[in-house]
């Protein structure tokens, strides 16, 4: 019994941040997705799906695996830098 009230949990100061950064990233790009969707056109299902499914994979991702973390970070990343150029253009 010592051994177990020893037993810290796996996560890292800086696992905690990574994973924050990735939540953060998929709220911004949920918000650009449904905006878009809310401005009708013929990808607004399109895009209400993939904000949802976006939330789905992110909420399913295991905040103890730093590796799955990063990759779903990438992700996210990559796909928000997307919808920006297509909201603002001329940055």
């Amino acid at each position: 019994m010592a051994d177990d009230a020893r037993v810290q949990s796996a996560w890292r100061p800086d696992d905690i941040v990574a994973y924050e950064e990735m939540r953060d990233l998929a709220v911004e790009t949920q918000t650009l997705l449904i905006d878009r969707a809310r401005r009708g056109g013929q990808d607004a299902e399109d895009s209400r799906a993939e904000a949802s499914n976006l939330r789905h994979e992110t909420l399913a991702v295991d905040g103890f695996d730093r590796s799955a973390i990063d990759e779903q970070t990438r992700r996210i990343a990559q796909r928000l830098i997307e919808l920006r150029a297509e909201v603002y253009p001329d940055d």
